[in-house]
């Protein structure tokens, strides 16, 4: 028995040595080039905070406001909104009058998620009804997060979701990401929250951060030592590394019952890359606090990026927005096509722009 237990330790140890790389990461510095912007037209409105900020074929820039209720449409060439949708905006079916945060578009239709009635609805760019779909969980307690990744990819939907349940519950048996067949049919879930997150309540801007990049799914948790994940469309863990960084600060604050007695914590908020090529290249956007402390914290503020070149091993790392964007909206996107990044940010003049830059 004994002989039989040292095989089996064996092998789960050659498992996990095997997913560390060869060498480590080195080093560089990077260099920042703004390439140009255009400002979005937010109609004589400002959004305070956007979720689920996407971009589709180099030319549409999807998101939800902070309302809960509205999805917009931009055309990112011009920054004018081709359409918004909501309860009172569209007329040809009644849509919910919350629950919306994302969308993901197909050809010349978007795909609006409902998280609370747990539904899709499509619309042609003209506001014109084209279906709806039902989200069939076999698990009551089964909801979707607002803020989630959300594509449909080789015919089934992939959600961010999670148990309706205390969060230490949450943490430890929820999937992060649940499959639905192209009827809406629960079709599994997968991804493990860091045991990190099951130890106290964490203030989390976001639980994980998710890409898809040459058909399989990268998963880097937001706070504690980042650990990329990448995943099959099966769900079957593939391979996982560390990441690492002279500015990122994996320490965590736990609270008891008010989240503001926390320290601030470094968050990644966006995991970027070319989803069509395989490249071994992924951009992160996390924020920095040289002072942890919440009423001083502010002033040290930092939105930084980090560049991850698998193949070759290097990190590089650059400021991107400075302590006056603290409670000022920005927001990298996660499509990056060839080397060219997107930044949805707050400009000093109080306008909304979105930026096109190289990280190099």
């Amino acid at each position: 028995m004994k002989y039989y237990t040292w095989i089996i330790f064996a092998i789960i140890l050659f498992s996990c040595e095997s997913s560390k790389p060869d060498k480590e990461f080195t080093f560089s510095e990077g260099e920042l080039n703004f390439l140009d912007s255009v400002k979005i037209d937010e109609g004589g409105s400002a959004f305070n905070f956007i979720f689920n900020g996407k971009i589709y074929q180099d030319s549409l820039l999807v998101f939800g406001d902070g309302s809960f209720y509205s999805i917009h449409l931009f055309n990112t060439k011009t920054g004018e909104n081709i359409n918004s949708y909501n309860h009172y905006s569209v007329e040809d079916f009644p849509l919910p009058e919350t629950g919306f945060t994302t969308a993901y578009i197909s050809g010349d239709s978007i795909f609006l998620l409902n998280y609370q009635q747990k539904k899709i609805y499509s619309f042609d760019f003209d506001k014109k009804f084209l279906g709806q779909r039902n989200l069939e969980w076999n698990d009551e307690f089964g909801v979707i997060d607002f803020i989630t990744f959300f594509e449909k990819i080789d015919g089934k939907y992939y959600l961010s979701t999670r148990l309706d349940a205390p969060m230490f519950d949450t943490y430890k048996f929820s999937p992060i990401l649940s499959k639905f067949s192209k009827s809406g049919t629960f079709d599994g879930g997968f991804g493990k929250y860091p045991e990190h997150y099951t130890k106290g309540n964490l203030s989390l801007i976001k639980s994980v951060n998710i890409a898809q990049k040459a058909r399989e799914i990268y998963i880097i948790n937001s706070v504690g030592v980042p650990v990329l994940k990448k995943y099959d469309l099966d769900g079957n863990l593939v391979d996982f590394l560390e990441i690492k960084s002279q500015i990122f600060d994996p320490t965590l604050s736990y609270f008891k019952s008010d989240p503001w007695d926390s320290e601030l914590m470094d968050q990644i908020i966006t995991l970027a890359t070319d989803e069509s090529k395989e490249d071994g290249i992924f951009y992160l956007a996390y924020t920095h606090f040289k002072d942890r402390d919440r009423d001083s914290g502010g002033k040290t503020f930092q939105y930084m990026i980090l560049k991850i070149d698998i193949k070759a091993m290097t990190i590089k790392e650059a400021e991107l927005a400075g302590p006056w964007h603290y409670f000022e909206l920005r927001t990298l996107l996660p499509q990056v096509k060839d080397d060219t990044l997107s930044l949805l940010i707050r400009g000093y003049d109080e306008n909304l722009y979105l930026k096109w830059f190289t990280f190099k």
